[in-house]
C-alpha cells in the first residue's frame, strides 16, 4: 500500500495502515476525529418523518432485551428514531459495522460471560466505534471501546509512544468489562452505568447531585449540565441492540457470533523488527497490524517483551523468527549520528539510541533499527507526548531522504479496511459477495494469486468502500493449505472459547 521511503540497502521499517481525567471523556482534543459521523449525530431525532414500521421492523422492536430498560415515551420513541436511522438510513454502514464486527465477538461474549455481565453489552462497541480497532473520537478516546488515556492507565492499559493498548481488541475487551463492572456497582443501574461510560462518572455523579435525580429517565428530563450526546445514549444503545439481535429477521447478513480467528499469540523480544516479521511470515505489514493494532512503530519497544498474535499455522514459523530476529535495517554510514539519523528519518534521536541498545553513535556498516511508525495516527510526535496528562498529537504526513528525496502520504485511519479472516471453504469470489467488493478488487487490494485456494487463518484486508485501490497494495502470499474441516458449532456460549481471558496481575 505504501512506497518504501529509501533504496534497499538502507531499508527502513515503514509505517502502514489504513489526557482527560476519566470524569471527562469528551474534553477537547487535538487528534483528528476518524469516528463514522454516524456514531456521533443526531441526526436522526431531527430529521426522521416518523415513517411507519413493517410488521416485521415492529416485532424485532418490541423484543425484549437483557438488560431491563425503564425509558419514558420520549426515549422510547428515541428508540424507534434510531432504530429506524440504522436500519435503513445507514443500513450500508451498520452492515459494515456488522462485518468489521466478526473477528471479535467470540472473544467480547467470553469476556462478558467471564466477568458475569449481561451478553447485551457486546452492542456497546457499535455505538461507541463501529467495532473499528483505530477509531479514535474528537476527544481522543481510542479503540474498539473508545478509552481515554487516563482511563485506559487506570484499567492496565499501556498507552506510550511504543504500543496504544488501547486499539488491542482483547486487552481493552477486558478493562472496558471491569469498568463497566465499576460502573454498575456504583449506580446500581445499567441505564445510569451506560450514561457513565459515555460521559465518564464524575460527570453523571455531579449531575444527579446538581439535579437531585436519581435515574437516567428524569436526569435525561432535566436541566442538569450533561450533553445531548449522553441523554441519547441508552436509546441509540437500545436501537442497536435491537437490531443486532433481530439482524438476520431484518435482513441483514448477520454476523457469525462464533466466527474464530484462529490466532495463536506469540512472544515477541525487545527491540524486535516487525515488519521483517510480517515479511518473514508471508503477510503485508498492512496484515500484521490489522491483526497487531496496538503497536505503533514497526520495532517492537525495546524496553519489554510483547505479545503478537499471528495464524496458528504461521505461529512456529514466527517464534523462529522472534528468537533469531532477522536484519531488517538500514546500514548506518560513516560519520552520522543519533541526531542526523533522526533528521533523516523524523524518529527522535532518543527513541532511535534507544532502539539499538544506547549505543552513543551509530556504527558504520552496521545494521540500525528505524521505529517507524506502524499506522497513520502514529506519525509525528515524541515518546514524551505520551506520557500521562500529554495529548497525542494529529497524526501527519512523514517525509524521509537518503540521498534523494522520496515521501510517502499516509492514508487516512478514516479510510479503515475491514479485518477478514479466511475459513475453510472460502473463495475470493465468495469472500467478494459475502462483503459487496468485487472480485478483482479484492485481488488486487491484497496482492493475491487467483489461482490459489484461500488458506483458512490468513487475514484478508476488505477496502473500504469509495476509496480506490492503491496501486501499491498488500503484499498477500497465500500458500497452499489442505483445507480444515469446520468445526461443529455450538448454538450456546462456548464455555471453551479458542483464545484465553486476558488478565493483568493484581485485577
Amino acid at each position: 500500500m505504501h512506497t518504501r521511503l529509501l533504496p534497499l540497502l538502507c531499508l527502513l521499517l515503514l509505517a502502514g495502515c489504513a489526557g482527560p481525567s476519566v470524569q471527562t471523556r469528551d474534553q477537547s482534543h487535538r487528534s483528528t476525529s476518524n469516528l463514522e459521523p454516524e456514531i456521533t449525530e443526531l441526526e436522526a431525532l431531527k430529521n426522521s418523518r416518523g415513517r411507519p414500521l413493517t410488521p416485521t421492523e415492529r416485532q424485532a422492536l418490541d423484543s425484549k432485551a437483557g438488560i431491563a430498560f425503564n425509558l419514558s415515551p420520549e426515549e422510547t420513541e428515541e428508540v424507534r428514531l434510531f432504530f429506524q436511522y440504522f436500519s435503513r438510513d445507514k443500513r450500508d454502514t451498520v452492515s459494515r459495522w456488522m462485518l468489521r464486527s466478526e473477528p471479535h465477538l467470540e472473544y467480547v461474549r467470553a469476556v462478558l460471560a467471564s466477568h458475569r455481565l449481561p451478553q447485551d453489552l457486546l452492542a456497546l462497541p457499535y455505538i461507541e466505534s463501529g467495532y473499528n480497532v483505530l477509531a479514535v473520537s474528537h476527544s481522543g478516546a481510542v479503540g474498539m471501546w473508545q478509552f481515554m488515556p487516563a482511563t485506559a492507565r487506570r484499567f492496565g492499559l499501556t498507552v506510550d509512544w511504543w504500543l496504544d493498548e488501547r486499539r488491542d481488541p482483547y486487552l481493552s475487551t477486558v478493562a472496558a468489562a471491569r469498568y463497566l463492572k465499576i460502573l454498575h456497582s456504583q449506580f446500581g443501574d445499567w441505564q445510569l452505568a451506560l450514561a457513565a461510560y459515555n460521559a465518564g462518572e464524575g460527570a453523571i455523579s455531579r449531575a444527579m447531585n446538581s439535579s437531585g435525580k436519581q435515574s437516567f429517565n428524569s436526569l435525561a428530563k432535566s436541566s442538569a449540565p450533561i450533553k445531548d450526546e449522553t441523554r441519547h445514549y441508552v436509546p441509540k444503545f437500545l436501537a442497536m441492540l435491537k437490531i443486532t439481535k433481530n439482524a438476520k429477521r431484518l435482513g441483514f447478513d448477520a454476523p457469525d457470533m462464533r466466527a474464530s480467528k484462529d490466532l495463536q499469540e506469540v512472544r515477541i523480544p525487545a527491540g524486535t523488527d516487525l515488519a521483517g516479521l510480517a515479511n518473514h511470515l508471508g503477510l503485508s505489514w498492512e496484515q500484521f497490524h490489522a491483526l497487531n493494532p496496538a503497536y505503533r512503530r514497526q520495532v517492537s519497544p525495546p524496553d519489554r517483551a510483547t505479545a503478537a498474535w499471528v495464524p496458528k499455522r504461521l505461529a512456529q514459523s514466527a517464534t523462529a523468527y522472534a528468537a533469531k530476529p532477522g536484519s531488517g535495517s538500514r546500514m548506518a554510514r560513516g560519520g552520522e549520528t543519533w541526531w542526523t539519523l533522526s533528521r533523516e528519518t523524523g524518529v527522535p534521536a532518543n527513541v532511535l539510541q534507544e532502539a539499538n541498545k544506547g549505543l552513543s553513535s551509530p556504527a558504520a556498516g552496521k545494521p540500525v533499527l528505524v521505529p517507524l511508525a506502524a499506522c497513520s495516527l502514529d506519525v509525528g510526535g515524541s515518546p514524551a507526548d505520551y506520557a500521562p496528562g500529554k495529548k497525542a498529537p494529529a497524526s501527519g504526513v512523514m517525509t524521509a531522504q537518503a540521498g534523494s528525496s522520496s515521501k510517502a502520504v499516509l492514508p487516512p485511519a478514516s479510510g479503515q479496511s475491514t479485518l477478514y479472516i479466511v475459513r475453510s471453504g472460502d473463495t475470493l469470489e465468495s469472500v467478494a459477495n459475502r462483503t459487496g467488493i468485487g472480485v478483482q478488487e479484492l485481488i488486487s487490494f491484497n496482492k493475491a494469486n487467483p489461482k490459489d485456494a484461500l488458506t483458512p487463518g490468513t487475514p484478508l484486508l476488505i477496502p473500504a468502500k469509495g476509496n480506490p485501490v492503491q496501486e501499491a497494495a498488500l503484499q498477500l502470499k497465500p500458500q497452499a493449505q489442505p483445507q480444515v474441516q469446520p468445526q461443529a458449532v455450538n448454538p450456546e456460549l462456548n464455555p471453551n472459547p479458542r483464545y484465553k481471558i486476558i488478565r493483568r496481575s493484581g485485577t
